[in-house]
This record gives structure tokens, C-alpha cells and sequence, in this order.
């Protein structure tokens, strides 16, 4: 398994590992640019994204609203040709279909669309919110 996903809640690396699973089997090239991410990498991002606007890799949640903050979330996207490819509707449409296919919640499907993204199914952000308060 990556790195990136060694942090990852155990019960949501179960989905993660299916979906990264069959991308291999289907030899699908993929690059995973995050799992867990700390609320210090996640306010440095979103104040990032707040200097230049809607650009790629910058988030428009704060520390502790974002499902990657909980481990539960993975942000994957495909790799063609040795590089990183995002942007490209045809490989982010077969990503989101194998992505669904093991059970994941699909960030294309958000408004506005983030396709490079995959969470846990079955749990709302407030839900992970008020689980965390509770450590």
C-alpha cells in the first residue's frame, strides 16, 4: 500500500485497497496524491486555494471539514505516460466507475465536482466531526 495511505482509517483502507486493487488488476496507471491529511497540511491548502482561486490541488475546506482530515478519504488520479494527468474526463470517468464499483462516494458527483476524490460511504462529515471530539 502507498505511504500516503498508511494513516488512512482501518475500516475505510478496506474500500480504498478494492478500489486500488482493480485499478491494478485493469492495469490502470494512477497516482495517489492524498489520504490522511493533517489539519496543518489542510489550512495550509486552503489558504492556498483562497490566494489562487479554484486552482488545481487547493482545497475549499478548512482544518476538520474535510473527510481526508479523518482518514477517510483518498484523492487519486491517472497517470499516462509516466505523468500525472488531471483533467482529462475519459480516465477521471473510469477512475469514478471503479471508484463506485468498490463502494466509494465519488467527488465528481459534488458541486462543484472534485473527480480526483473518493470517500467513505455510509457517513456524514458531522458524524466524523463529533467521533473525533469524542478521542
Amino acid at each position: 500500500m502507498p505511504d500516503k495511505l498508511k494513516l488512512l482509517d482501518p475500516e475505510f483502507v478496506v474500500y480504498a485497497k478494492t478500489m486500488l486493487d482493480e485499478l491494478k488488476t485493469q492495469d490502470f496507471k494512477y497516482h495517489v496524491e492524498w489520504g490522511f491529511r493533517t489539519k496543518i497540511e489542510q489550512a495550509r491548502l486552503f489558504s492556498m486555494g483562497r490566494i489562487q482561486e479554484a486552482a488545481a490541488g487547493f482545497t475549499r475546506n478548512r482544518p476538520g471539514e474535510s473527510f481526508h482530515n479523518y482518514g477517510m478519504a483518498i484523492d487519486v488520479h491517472p497517470v499516462v505516460g509516466g505523468r500525472t494527468r488531471k483533467g482529462h474526463p475519459r480516465l477521471e470517468s473510469e477512475l469514478a466507475a471503479i471508484g463506485k464499483k468498490a463502494g466509494l462516494v465519488w467527488g465528481g458527483d459534488f458541486t462543484p465536482p472534485e473527480p480526483q476524490h473518493f470517500q467513505m460511504p455510509g457517513v456524514t462529515l458531522k458524524q466524523l466531526q463529533e467521533k473525533a471530539k469524542k478521542k
